[in-house]
C-alpha cells in the first residue's frame, strides 16, 4: 500500500512504496535563462554586445560549463575579442572571466567564431579566429573549469572564418584523443594527434558554416553550405596518424538553400549545418544525423533533417522538423544534439508568434525514434527583437549551441531581453509536467505529456528546492535537490503521456513542494507548488 505522510523532525514528505529513496546534488531552472555575461556582481554590463556562443561541458564533473562569445566592448564598434565565463554549479551562476589573453607574437587582433570542446580527462579547449592585425585559427587550454588559460597555440597562420573544433573522445582506438578543426577560405582541414599541441592541416575543400564530427569507429564527419546547398566530405583514415587524410566521399545533401542575411540577421546567417553521430552503444549508432535551418520553395526559412544510415553514402529526403504552417516565418540558426538513450534535441529562434514574422522567440522540440518524429513544438524563451542592440556588425552571430544529457537539454544562446544582446545559459527538458492545485487532505494529479513512449516514470518531489541531481539508477540529471519518489512509477502510453492522483498529507499544509517527472535518461520541467 502506498502511504504518504510527513516526518515532524525532519519536515520531510517520506514515501513507503517498497522502493529505494533517490537522491543527489542540484541546480536550477530560469526562463530565458541565467545571464552569463554580467559583471562580477552578476549585473547586466550596459551598452556592451555579446553574441555568437559555444560552450563546454566538463566530461569528469557535469557542474562544470564554460561558454565563450564574441565580446563587443559596445554596440557602437566592431571590434570584437573572446569573452568566456564559466560555472561550477551547473549552471546556476555564472563568473565572467572577462577576455582571452592574445595570442603570443600579435598586436591586439580582432578575436572571434569560438568554437569550444571539452576532452574526457576533464580539459576545456576553446578555439577562435584571428583577423585584423593577424590572421590565423588559435586555440587555448584550461585544466580548471575555464578559470584560467594557457597562452594560445596557433593551428594555422593565414586567412579564415567560420570554423568548428571537436575531439575524438573515445578512450581506445586508433585516433582515440584526436582534436579536428575546420574553416572556411583555403578549405581548410586540421589534426593535432598530441593533445591540441602541434597541428598539420590540409585542404578538403571545406566552405561557408564548416563543420565537423566523430563516429564511434574514428571516421571524421564534415559539411559545409556552397551555392547549390550542403556538401558532406567522409574521411576513414583521419584518424591515422601516419597518414594525410583523405576525404574520397563527397556528396550534395539537399537540404535547401543558404539562409544568408535574412531579415532578422542581415549581416549573417541563419546558423551552422549541424552533424550528430551516435556513440558507441547508444540506440542508432552507424546513423549520421544532420540539421541546419535552409531556404525551402515556399517558406522562407526552414529547420531541416536528414539522416544516413550507410556511413554518410546516401540520405534520406530532408524533411521539415518545425510544425508553424506560415511560409512567412523564420525558424533560424537551428542547432542539434543527441542525448542519452537516443534522444535527437532541437533548437532554434522561430518568429511564428510575431504577426510581423520578425520578433523571436527561442524554440524547442525533440524526436525519440531518430528524427521520424518529432514533439511538438513549444517556445520557452520570451520575444525578442533580434536586431536591437547590435554592433555595427548588424547581426545576432551565425550560430549558438546546445549540448544534451539524460534529462534535458543545456542551451547557450544570445538574446536581447536587455536591449542589446546578451549571452543565456538555459536548461530545457523534453518532457512537460503540469499538476493540479496541492490541498493538504485531497487528491491531486500529476499529468506528463510528450516523454518516451511506452516507458516507465516516476513522479519524484522535492522539499528542498531546484537543483542539480545525478541520478544514476535512471542515467537521467534531476533539477531538484533530494529527490524523492512521490508515488509508484507508472508506464507512459503509446504517446509518451502519464499521470498519477496522489493523496496530499494533511499535515503538508503550508510545505513548498518541487516535483519532477523522470524516466530512465529523460525528464520534465519542474512544478514548485504551496500546500494549501
Amino acid at each position: 500500500m502506498l502511504r504518504i505522510y510527513v516526518d515532524r523532525v525532519s519536515r520531510a514528505l517520506c514515501i513507503t512504496i517498497g522502493v529505494g529513496v533517490i537522491c543527489g546534488m542540484g541546480r536550477a531552472q530560469v526562463f530565458n535563462g541565467v545571464q552569463i555575461n554580467t559583471d562580477m556582481s552578476g549585473a547586466n554590463i550596459t551598452g556592451d554586445a555579446a553574441n555568437e556562443p559555444s560552450f563546454a561541458i566538463s566530461m569528469t564533473d557535469p557542474n562544470i560549463l564554460v561558454a565563450g562569445w564574441r565580446q563587443f566592448a559596445t554596440i557602437n564598434s566592431d571590434f570584437r575579442k573572446g569573452g568566456y565565463a564559466f560555472s561550477h554549479d551547473g549552471g546556476l551562476t555564472w563568473t565572467n572571466g572577462g577576455i582571452l589573453v592574445d595570442p603570443p607574437g600579435t598586436n591586439n587582433p580582432n578575436q572571434t567564431d569560438p568554437a569550444l570542446a571539452a576532452d574526457r580527462f576533464g580539459n576545456i579547449f576553446y578555439n577562435s579566429m584571428l583577423f585584423g592585425s593577424a590572421d590565423a585559427q588559435t586555440v587555448y587550454k584550461s585544466v580548471d573549469g575555464g578559470v584560467s588559460w594557457g597562452d594560445a597555440i596557433f593551428i594555422y597562420s593565414g586567412v579564415t572564418d567560420k570554423n568548428w573544433y571537436v575531439i575524438d573522445n573515445r578512450a581506445s582506438g586508433l585516433g582515440a584523443g584526436n582534436h579536428y578543426a575546420i574553416w572556411q577560405f583555403g578549405g581548410r582541414f586540421a589534426r593535432s594527434t598530441d593533445d591540441g599541441q602541434n597541428w598539420d592541416s590540409w585542404s578538403n575543400g571545406a566552405s561557408i558554416y564548416a563543420y565537423i564530427e566523430t563516429d564511434p569507429q574514428g571516421g571524421v564527419h564534415t559539411a559545409w553550405w556552397e551555392t547549390n546547398g550542403i556538401q558532406y566530405r567522409r574521411s576513414l583514415d583521419a584518424n591515422d596518424p601516419a597518414k594525410t587524410p583523405t576525404f574520397p566521399l563527397h556528396v550534395s545533401v539537399p537540404m535547401g538553400n543558404l539562409p544568408w542575411r535574412l531579415p532578422v540577421n542581415p549581416a549573417g546567417g541563419a546558423g551552422p549545418i549541424n552533424i550528430e553521430s551516435p556513440l558507441s552503444g547508444e540506440p542508432n549508432e552507424g546513423t549520421l544525423y544532420m540539421m541546419c535551418s535552409a531556404v525551402v520553395p515556399g517558406d522562407v526559412c526552414d529547420v531541416m533533417f536528414s539522416k544516413s544510415l550507410d556511413n554518410g553514402v546516401t540520405w534520406s529526403v530532408p524533411t521539415r522538423v518545425n510544425d508553424d504552417s506560415n511560409g512567412s516565418d523564420y525558424n533560424w540558426m537551428a542547432v542539434m544534439s543527441l542525448a542519452p538513450g537516443g534522444r535527437i534535441d532541437s533548437v532554434w529562434y522561430d518568429t511564428r508568434d510575431d504577426p510581423g514574422h520578425f520578433l523571436s522567440k527561442l524554440y524547442y522540440t525533440c524526436s525519440y525514434d531518430g528524427g521520424d518524429t518529432w514533439i511538438p513544438n513549444r517556445a520557452i524563451s520570451e520575444t525578442f527583437d533580434s536586431t536591437v542592440g547590435w554592433p555595427v556588425q548588424q547581426k545576432m552571430g551565425d550560430y549558438f549551441q546546445c549540448l544534451s544529457d539524460g534529462g534535458g537539454t543545456n542551451i547557450v544562446y544570445a538574446a536581447t531581453f536587455n536591449g542589446e544582446q546578451d549571452v543565456y545559459y538555459l536548461r530545457h527538458h523534453p518532457i512537460e509536467l503540469s499538476v493540479s492545485p496541492l490541498i493538504a487532505g485531497e487528491v491531486a494529479t500529476a499529468s506528463a505529456l510528450y516523454g518516451r513512449p511506452n516507458s516507465q516514470s516516476y513522479l519524484i518531489y522535492s522539499l528542498d528546492g531546484i537543483g542539480r541531481t545525478s541520478v544514476s539508477q535512471l542515467n537521467v540529471i534531476l533539477d531538484i535537490v533530494n529527490p524523492k519518489l512521490a508515488t509508484q512509477g507508472k508506464m507512459s502510453d503509446s504517446a509518451g503521456a502519464v499521470s498519477w492522483d496522489v493523496l496530499v498529507p494533511a499535515a503538508a499544509k503550508g510545505f513548498d513542494v518541487w516535483l519532477e517527472v523522470a524516466q530512465v535518461e529523460n525528464a520534465s520541467n519542474v512544478v514548485m507548488q504551496r500546500v494549501q
